[in-house]
């Protein structure tokens, strides 16, 4: 009989106790009870956890850990020198996230053309990483016909395609401005403060700022000041230096804050434990059925657009993201952020939506996006 292995798992991964209680020895704990006495209590083999779940040598000294996945794409909180040193085997969920944070960032983007009356095909998408998210985020921009440009030296180094440009070229041309990236300190292209006093220079005048990436990609203090001389015109801000304490005048500032739930869909978060749990199995080598690994059905998602005329396909993707209450709940009580994104009610793609009578013209950008039209 196959050894069930001993895992810790934070217990806001959605839609995998029923799945995990059948073939392992896995204890459920909040993120914050996560610790090294809990790991040596348990003798835990294996870690599944968020990115708030900080690996080092402080969690994971004189710990039994062989494994750890984290359902996220990014893996900066987790100490890979250490892990590598310690024969600790770590996978990530690269990719599961991205249709989420894509509809995230248009969702914004359409609320802002929406109160600007702008429509979002006259605007210019400068795309900072075009990797998983960043794909999608293209996908989302050609649907709807914006003038892209893009930024990828990793890829552009591999890469024979004329379709990257410079970090100085995306910054002059582009209205809107979104990192898609990887934080990262060291190596070639290091991405902390990656829009900073000096680069900010090179951004078009007015231009709007975007960050559903990393916190720490932007040079907050220089943001602030980028804003407060009217050299950029807006800020949507997903993800914040210092998380969970975030600073207050940026909060004040932005014209849309969230506690980092972009990539909080339904969806998503179903393909995140998926994959972790399919890469646990794999290195346990056991065999787990994942087909319960997956969020239940919700009814009634129609958006009727009959009447939304030019606007159709801001109103749609307005329409298909709520970020209204999560957002208020945020200004409100900005001490509450890793509550806050505990106790989302995570979003639902594009996918699971029809658009019912919308004019002709939109039909084939609403499907491309990935809406259902009848």
């Amino acid at each position: 009989m196959t050894t069930r292995p001993k895992l810790i798992v934070d217990d806001s991964l959605p839609y995998l106790s029923t799945t995990l209680s059948r073939y392992t020895d896995a204890l459920f704990l909040p993120s914050q009870e996560i610790t090294q006495e809990a790991i040596r209590k348990h003798q835990a083999q294996g870690l599944l956890i968020r990115s708030v779940c900080q690996c080092n040598s402080e969690l994971l000294e004189k710990t039994t850990i062989r494994f750890i996945a984290t359902a996220t794409a990014g893996t900066d909180h987790i100490d890979s020198d250490y892990c590598k040193a310690h024969h600790i085997v770590v996978k990530n969920a690269p990719g599961c996230n991205a249709p989420a944070v894509a509809q995230y960032l248009f969702g914004a983007l359409a609320r802002y053309a929406l109160k600007k009356k702008k429509s979002l095909s006259g605007m210019s998408l400068g795309i900072v990483g075009v990797g998983h998210v960043g794909k999608e985020v293209l996908r989302y921009a050609k649907a709807i016909g914006m003038k892209t440009y893009l930024c990828d030296p990793i890829r552009a180094d591999v890469e024979e395609t004329n379709d990257f440009c410079s970090l100085e070229e995306l910054f002059s041309q582009s209205d809107l401005i979104s990192f898609h990236v990887p934080l990262t300190h060291h190596g070639k292209y290091p991405t902390f403060h990656l829009l900073n006093t000096d680069s900010l220079a090179f951004v078009k005048q007015g231009a709007i700022i975007i960050n559903a990436a990393r916190g720490a990609v932007v040079d907050t203090k220089a943001l602030l000041k980028a804003k407060e001389t009217k050299k950029i015109s807006a800020m949507i801000i997903d993800c914040w230096e210092g998380e969970p304490k975030i600073s207050l005048q940026l909060l004040q500032e932005a014209f849309i804050a969230t506690p980092h739930i972009a990539g909080f869909s339904a969806e998503s978060k179903a393909r995140g434990s998926r994959t972790i749990v399919e890469e646990m199995a794999h290195f346990f080598n056991i065999e787990i059925d994942c087909s319960e690994i997956t969020p239940p059905k919700e009814e009634g998602l129609v958006i009727e657009a009959s009447l939304f005329g030019d606007w159709t396909i801001e109103k749609c993707l307005e329409k298909a993201i709520n970020l209204e209450t999560i957002e208020s709940k945020l200004r409100r009580n900005p001490s509450f952020f890793e509550s806050l994104r505990v106790g989302y009610t995570f979003h639902r793609e594009p996918t699971m939506y029809e658009v019912i009578q919308a004019e002709s013209r939109f039909i084939q950008p609403l499907q491309q996006i990935g809406f259902r039209c009848l």
